[in-house]
């Protein structure tokens, strides 16, 4: 039986307790899970054979059997379909046993309701990884239903060519990239590109664990020794299966190795030559991923020098968005597809666009969260606008400069005791009246019937901003473009589309004129 219908996620639940089936339907009440149930192992094993079942949460006593001995039966069905396994015998022997036979996790009853809901999200999301392919971008139909890596820029293409290099090696990979850049799509087109394709692809954030906790996490043992995990596991079982067990025969990706103690180090580097945990042969593939630069992190002491021995050879450094401006128009149009498709505009409705000067604001601004940073900003603006996205307000808000947060008010400018911009004494502006006359300009763009108002008062804001920010750094560009939070290219552009004459903005002393210069010159 189901509770639901479609193609949504698909769990059925392997037990003669009718009450296991009623708490599992009520953690997804309202959510689109197709829900079915079986009370015997043979009724299981049919149903899975006949449907696209995505997870199976399978006891270990039932009518005709125990559920340990069927697990390679589930697996050999579709071996990228996670087994919950539910135990009563709480010890690490049954626990690793059900592992090593293939299955993702396993609880032991009576079942702690919270600590059943988080494993069952981590198995959907597990499949929902596995299932859902990452491609190198594609005019091809099937991008839709992809996670998809977009860009033409020579650096990303380096990137193309080292997941082709790398996908079929056994060695360790290192993926090194700011914040939201994809380090965790690249890793999985590493894995579905590779002969371990078909085996379990896995992630771990080392950030949520303290490091005996990922030390456990990772090596397995017992977590009563963690005392931070021991109030956490309640009423499940005490020993924790490793994780690089787990994925055998697969990839298990480990992000945020810059928080990593000596000991978490010496471990990995241990496994990594022997590939072996406990005199037990692990057949994983290990990508590693951290934020920061990997020989910056060997110099300053924050990586074993060893260690990074054997990862730099296998380096993949995923660039920032600020650094490949020109795939930017072509991440916009990848994600506003993606988003349409998964919003259904109305029928009648055209594809989302970005007006020239929207665009223009996406880039200039800097881009600090990268990549998950624009795909944000796109959907939150366009969840406002209902379909198109503007150089207004909206936009600027989400950019996180907007009017609203970077106005100056009219008593500071006229006669100011501080600046506002940097919050020291200064001379009075030359132009405040010019600079805040908003509805003089208003009034006169009606009256000559403009039907582009808004990009144009975006327009003279940048005018008059830039124009007060240069005057108080003295021309510097560089300080300006830190004030304003774009780059040196965008602030040059933005000059040269308008702006006050350069030389009215240089300063008198020689000196600074000089500084403005070699700004120029490293730009």
């Amino acid at each position: 039986m189901s509770n639901s219908s479609g193609d949504g996620t698909r769990l059925l639940v392997v037990d003669d307790d009718t009450g296991m089936h009623t708490l599992v339907h009520d953690l997804f009440t309202n959510e689109s899970t197709s829900i079915f149930v079986a009370t015997t192992l043979s009724d299981g094993l049919r149903i899975a054979s006949k449907l696209r079942i995505d997870v199976v949460l399978l006891d270990h006593m039932l009518p005709d059997g125990e559920g340990i001995d069927r697990i390679p039966d589930f697996i050999s069905q579709d071996r990228l379909r996670p087994i919950l396994y539910i135990t009563a015998q709480a010890g690490s022997k049954t626990a690793i046993e059900a592992i090593k036979r293939g299955a993702f996790e396993y609880l032991s009853k009576p079942i702690d309701f919270q600590l059943l809901r988080q494993r069952l999200a981590e198995a959907i999301e597990y499949r929902r990884l596995t299932r859902i392919p990452v491609l190198v971008e594609s005019d091809s139909t099937r991008a839709i239903e992809s996670d998809v890596l977009v860009g033409r820029c020579r650096s990303m293409q380096e990137v193309y060519k080292c997941i082709g290099r790398f996908s079929n090696l056994r060695s360790p990979i290192l993926i090194e990239g700011e914040v939201g850049t994809g380090k965790e799509m690249i890793a999985r087109s590493l894995h579905q590109n590779g002969s371990m394709a078909k085996g379990p692809f896995r992630k771990i954030s080392s950030r949520e664990f303290s490091d005996a906790e990922l030390q456990t996490e990772l090596f397995g043992g017992n977590l009563s020794n963690v005392p931070s995990a021991s109030v956490e596991v309640g009423k499940s079982a005490l020993h924790k299966p490793s994780a690089l067990l787990k994925c055998s025969g697969g990839t298990l990706m480990i992000d945020d190795i810059e928080c990593w103690s000596v000991a978490t180090q010496s471990r990995l580097l241990r496994f990594l030559q022997s590939n072996s945990i406990d005199g037990v042969t692990v057949d994983t593939k290990v990508i590693l991923a951290t934020s920061q630069r990997v020989r910056d992190l060997a110099q300053t002491g924050g990586i074993r020098n060893d260690l990074f021995y054997v990862l730099s050879p296998f380096v993949i450094r995923v660039p920032a968005l600020r650094e490949r401006q020109e795939d930017l128009e072509l991440l916009v149009s990848h994600f506003m597809q993606r988003i349409a498709n998964v919003s259904t505009p109305q029928q009648g409705q055209g594809p989302p666009r970005v007006s020239s000067g929207a665009m223009q604001l996406l880039k200039d601004y800097a881009w600090p969260g990268n990549i998950a940073q624009l795909k944000s900003v796109l959907q939150g603006v366009l969840t406002e606008s209902r379909g198109a996205i503007l150089a207004t307000d909206t936009l600027m808000r989400f950019l996180e400069v907007g009017l609203s947060r970077e106005r100056i008010s009219q008593s500071e400018l006229a006669n100011p005791k501080t600046n506002a911009l940097a919050g020291q004494p200064t001379k009075p502006m030359s132009e405040p009246s010019s600079f805040l006359d908003l509805k003089s300009f208003v009034v006169e763009q009606i009256a000559n019937s403009t039907e582009h108002l808004y990009e144009q008062a975006i327009a003279l804001l940048d005018e008059r901003l830039i124009h007060l920010v240069l005057k108080h750094t003295n021309g510097n560009k560089v300080k300006a473009a830190k004030i304003l939070g774009i780059t040196r290219t965008s602030l040059r552009r933005k000059m040269n589309a308008g702006l006050p004459a350069e030389g009215a903005l240089h300063a008198s002393d020689p000196s600074q004129a000089n500084d403005l210069r070699r700004d120029d010159e490293h730009e």
